[in-house]
C-alpha cells in the first residue's frame, strides 16, 4: 500500500537535487571557459561619479 504522495515528493526531492547538480556543473563550465579565454569577462566602458586618477590606464 503505497501513498501516491510520498512517491511524488520523493521524485520531487531527486529532481531538485539534479537540478541543483546541473546548475553548479553549467556555472564550472561557464567559469572555465572565461578562463580558458585570455580577455576579460567584462570591460567597463566608462567610470561615471568619480574623480579621473592621472596615470589612469584604460
Amino acid at each position: 500500500n503505497r501513498n501516491p504522495l510520498l512517491v511524488l515528493t520523493a521524485m520531487l526531492v531527486t529532481a531538485t537535487i539534479q537540478f541543483i547538480l546541473m546548475g553548479l556543473l553549467a556555472e564550472l563550465l561557464v567559469r572555465t571557459y572565461h578562463e580558458s579565454q585570455n580577455r576579460s569577462t567584462y570591460v567597463i566602458k566608462e567610470i561615471l561619479g568619480f574623480p579621473k586618477v592621472s596615470g589612469d590606464q584604460r
